[in-house]
């Protein structure tokens, strides 16, 4: 198809299916992936609902997005392959997320709720405003990632360095691996009501103010203006 536009109350695919510009889903509207793949050259247009039991969603184009105001995105796999493309609306995928190298991903100010990895595997992921959730077993990092605030509930491993510029909350696991963790926010940009493995990692404060989160690390870096230890480090 060029353009794929589901009006119907209840749509579902019956096979894999490629648009060379958009699929749009209207209001109210709702399109049922189930275990089948769906390459979008542009926009990935849903202001309903899109589910996906398995299956990839492949966005390939340049300056697209990927959900609409109001919609509810809810993927098995989501790969990032367009030079640009920037979310419409919170996505969740239950199974991986994943940028492609040289590809770039701006999450807005939106939410990713991402059940396995958030893989990027040479490419840029950005977000201004809003939250990535790791709430399964995965990976999490990899060529530029910066985001806003991190939430880990399951159990995340580091595979390349990340920047969080809000907070970054643990209250699963989450384990370094040898890799930099920066916060840029100021206040308290570490909880850890989980556990956080330092194996050979860096953690490093770079928030004007900043309370550094009791536990055990590798390297601690505070390059903060003013540093204050919120219980025992070591």
């Amino acid at each position: 198809y060029y353009n794929l536009i589901v009006s119907s109350t209840s749509g579902t695919l019956g096979g894999n299916v490629t648009t060379t510009n958009d699929l749009t889903v209207n209001t109210g509207k709702t399109l049922a992936l189930s275990t089948y793949n769906a390459n979008v050259s542009s926009s990935l247009a849903n202001s309903g609902t899109v589910t996906q039991t398995s299956g990839t969603v492949t966005i390939t184009g340049t300056g697209g997005t990927v959900g609409a105001s109001g919609g509810s995105t809810i993927l098995y796999n989501l790969t990032i392959d367009g030079a640009l493309v920037t979310l419409g609306e919170n996505v969740t995928t239950t199974n991986n997320l994943t940028v492609n190298s040289g590809k770039t991903l701006d999450l807005a100010t939106f939410n990713a709720n991402v059940s396995s990895s958030l893989t990027n595997t040479g490419g840029a992921l950005t977000q201004t405003s809003g939250t990535v959730t790791m709430s399964g077993t995965g990976n999490l990092g990899g060529g530029t990632t910066n985001i806003s605030a991190l939430i880990v509930s399951g159990a995340t491993t580091l595979a390349g360095n990340v920047t969080a510029s809000s907070t970054v909350n643990i209250s699963g696991t989450l384990s370094g691996a040898g890799k930099t963790l920066t916060l840029t926010g100021t206040g308290t940009p570490l909880t850890i009501s989980g556990t956080f493995n330092a194996n050979t990692s860096t953690v490093a404060y770079w928030g004007s103010t900043a309370i550094i989160a009791t536990g055990t690390y590798y390297n601690l870096i505070v390059s903060s203006t003013s540093g204050t230890l919120g219980g025992n480090v070591t």
